[in-house]
Formats: structure tokens, sequence, C-alpha cells
């Protein structure tokens, strides 16, 4: 009797459970937003046994106290269901993903499927060309994948990815109601390079107001802007625009878009993520994130500084980061920079404040070429079955794919750096040398690392050599001398008999 009231208690527990998920999942706009608790434990991986506190949302670096490479930011709720926790295992462990700037809450961030099929219509759009037979793809695929599929699809179009989760966080639905909708579809943009999600690209307003006093200081609903307005235009709104200006601002079809940033130093509206405008190029007509620039002052905490920081003012010279930095193949200087993310940005400093720049211009500049560790070759034979390089290969390596190749490159570290040229900038490779494994186009101060070290590890052969010689020299002159000696002892004994 008692076994059967608890399996019937059991069972019954999993059917109120059940039911709860069933309810939540159904009706989640009825819950309240989450909000993160002001102080939890975190008690897994690094941290089980130890019951670290943690404050509010923390970024990635307090998570990696605890965690191994921590790639979204997460808390513990108020309470136990709320809105953002799309998920059984996020509403089971009372937890939310957040945001440590805003301390708002977010929803887990979306991931390409590693195998999909395409048949053209995942954005909803009309004329897809595979619905009766589905294209394999993998990941982020390429843009001409798409297009096979795609007719809407052109060419620099953002591409798309069928994603694990129905709705997450990259998806966003266009504010305009007869806009583009995404939200909870299953499907993202995303970066090919990367090969991760991405939140849709910025699109101006084809016609639109400014939307407050911060973001036009001669405000009025009756100023009305078409697309990215030219300098000229937006002189009226802002009268410090300068005549050539080749970045004004616009107000974007969606409240959330990729090229959005923010800063901490300037104020008046110029925090935009989610705040439905973006920067925008006067001669594209395309949104993009803002030019980098150096902080007027800022200090370097970095190594030798981290317990002593030491105040640099917008792009120091390689004397002053040496004070606190150890010189590296790169060789570039740095500074914080006045938005959050901008263009000059490498992988490193992408969404973290700071870009490397030039001391004699006092500008952000892109950073120097590196090869990735790892890539994979998809030219020519092995546009089906890729093929894994390391670093620079030879030539003889890359002619295992195109066999009429004639100079080494590799898959680089970011998209556009410095060193590449011709048709491959901007394109995520350079030409390199398998010997040094450095871009072919590096500057002096890189050239004087690598050549320094031949021409040390020479003299050092040199030398051994040298001493080498020397030692034979004498144990030969000491042979001959013994041989000599022993000869005359030899004439000596003869004469005595």
């Amino acid at each position: 009797m008692a076994v059967a009231s608890i399996v019937a208690a059991a069972f019954y527990g999993l059917v109120i459970c059940d039911s709860v998920t069933a309810a939540y999942s159904n009706n989640a706009s009825d819950y309240p937003d989450c909000v993160c608790n002001t102080t939890w434990h975190h008690t897994e991986y690094k941290c089980k046994g130890i019951h670290k506190v943690i404050r509010g949302c923390p970024n990635l670096n307090e998570l990696a106290v605890c965690e191994n490479t921590p790639i979204q930011s997460w808390c513990e709720t108020t309470e136990p269901i709320c809105k953002q926790q799309i998920t059984k295992e996020l509403y089971s462990q009372n937890r939310v993903y957040c945001d440590a700037r805003t301390q708002k809450p977010q929803l887990p961030k979306c991931t390409c499927k590693s195998s999909w099929f395409l048949n053209g219509n995942e954005s909803g759009k009309t004329g897809a060309l595979c619905l009766n037979k589905p294209m394999t793809v993998h990941g982020c695929p390429s843009e001409k994948k798409l297009r096979v599929c795609d007719p809407n699809f052109k060419e620099g179009d953002q591409p798309y990815c069928e994603t694990n989760e129905e709705e997450c966080f990259e998806q966003e639905d266009d504010a305009n109601q007869n806009g583009e909708k995404m939200v909870g579809k299953g499907f993202a943009y995303c970066d090919r390079f990367d090969n991760v999600p991405v939140l849709p690209s910025c699109e101006c307003k084809s016609q639109w107001t400014p939307p407050n006093a911060a973001f036009c200081s001669a405000f009025s609903t009756k100023t009305i802007f078409k697309g990215c307005p030219t300098a000229g235009e937006m002189k009226p709104c802002q009268p410090g625009t300068a005549s050539d200006a080749t970045q004004t601002k616009c107000v974007t079809t969606k409240n959330r878009c990729l090229q959005q940033t923010f800063t901490e130093i300037k104020k008046n509206g110029q925090d935009m993520v989610g705040n439905s405008w973006s920067f925008c190029n006067v001669g594209t007509k395309k949104p993009e994130f803002p030019e980098c620039e150096c902080q007027t002052e800022w200090q370097n905490n970095k190594q030798k500084c981290q317990d002593d920081p030491l105040n640099m003012k917008g792009c120091p010279s390689m004397s002053e980061m040496l004070k606190c930095e150890s010189k590296t193949a790169r060789s570039q200087s740095h500074c914080e920079t006045t938005f959050n993310t901008c263009k000059q940005q490498n992988y490193e400093s992408v969404g973290n404040g700071w870009s490397y720049c030039d001391a004699e211009t006092d500008k952000a500049m892109t950073a120097k070429c590196e090869c990735k560790a790892m890539w994979q070759n998809r030219e020519d034979q092995c546009s089906d079955v890729y093929q894994q390089f390391r670093g620079c290969p030879s030539i003889e390596e890359l002619q295992f794919c195109e066999p009429s190749i004639t100079e080494s490159w590799c898959k680089t570290m970011d998209e556009t750096c410095l060193g590449q040229h011709g048709n491959l900038t901007g394109h995520g490779r350079v030409t390199c040398d398998p010997l040094t494994q450095m871009p072919d186009n590096i500057d002096n101060n890189v050239a004087e690392i690598v050549s320094t070290s031949v021409g040390v590890t020479m003299l050092i052969c040199s030398l051994f050599i040298l001493a080498g010689v020397l030692v034979y020299r004498r144990w030969d002159k000491n042979r001959r001398l013994g041989f000599i000696a022993m000869q005359e002892e030899l004439t000596k004994q003869d004469a005595q008999l």
C-alpha cells in the first residue's frame, strides 16, 4: 500500500511538473521579467565546494573564476519562474542568462545546427527552389549555397542558419508590423567567417524623424530624414557635424541590430544598443560601427602595471607601452576607445573597448595579420572534403588542394587585417612565409624580431664551429709534437745500440 502510494505520488508529481512545463512554455508572456538575485553562490565546476559569492549578473571574467571559457553571463533569479527562462533547464535551476552591463535578463544565445537541410524559405520569403530536394549544409552556409536554394538571397546579403533553439537571443523582429518576423522561427542570421549566429544587420528606415532631443539637438517632430542622411543634411540636427564627415546616424528598422554599440565616456544618447539607431556610412548608405577613437586619457593596468596603473594619453608610443607590457611579435601600440565596439577592432579587442593604434597619427588601426593555428582549406580539390592545415603551410602542402598555387597563404584570425593585399583584403586570408610563420607584409618591428632571432642563432652556431676548429687545431698540434718527440727518443736509443 505504501509503495503504491509512493508510486502514485511520484506519478502525480510528474504530471504536475509536466503540466507546469506545458503551461509555462505556452504562456511565457504571463510571467514577470526575470531579475537577478542581489547576491548568490556559484557552487559548480572550479567553485564546487567553495560557494563563490556572486553579485547580480557577473561579467565573463568573474564567471571564469568558476568556469572554463564561459560564453554568456547568467545569474540566479529572485522568482522560481520568469519570462526569459524559456528552457526547462533554466527554470528548474532558478537561473537566467543576463547582460552584465545592464543587469537585465537575456534569452540564451543562438547556435547554428552542425548539419541541416536548406530548402530556401527559412527566412519566411517565398520562391524557395529546394523544397522538393533540400540541400544538406553545415553551420553557417556560404553565399553560393544560399543562392542555389533561395532566389531572394543577393550578393552581400547576410547569411543565415537553422538554429538548435526555436527562440534565442540573436533573433529580432522588425519594429514595423509588416516587417520581417524571426523570433521563435528557429533560424538566425550568422557570421560565415566565425560560423556563429549574430544579430540582424542594421537597416536605416526609409523615412524617419529624430526620436528625442538627445538624438538631435534641434529636435522637432517635423524634421524628416530619409535613410542615411549626408553630413549637410545632419548639420541642422547636430551643429557639430563636420562637412566632410563620412559617418552620420539613422533610426533603424529593428530595435536591436548588429552595428549598435555604446560608450561609457560620451554621454547624451550614445548608448544605441536596443534603442533603434546606429551610425551609418554616407557613401554606402548602410549602417556600420563607428570609427575607433582613442580616449584622450586612460589607464594601462596590464602586466607590469597591474597593481599600479600608468596614465596614458591617446595612442602611446611603444616606449610608453613597454613600461607596462612586454614586447611581442605584433609590436603595436593600443589604446582604450570611446566606444565599446568599433570598426578597427580585431578578435582580441572586439566589444572590449580598446583597439590597436598608430602613435604618430594618434588614430586607431587594424591589427597585423596572424595565421590561424588550425584551419580548413575549402578551395578547388578540397571543396567537398576539407583539408586541415596548421599556421602557414608550404606551397607543396597547399598544392594538395590547389595544384596551380604559387605562393603560401593562410586563413587569418580576422577577416580584415594589416598585411593583406589585392583580392585577399577583407577576406580572412593573407600570403605568408612558412619559414617564419608570419605574413609577407610585416613591418620593420616584426622583421627586426625575426632577423635578430635568426642572426643570434647563426652567431651562436658560428661560435660553436670556431671553438671546435680551435680545439681540433690544438689537439692536432700536440699530437704532431708528441710524434716528433717520440721519433727523437727512438733515434737516441738506436744510436746507443
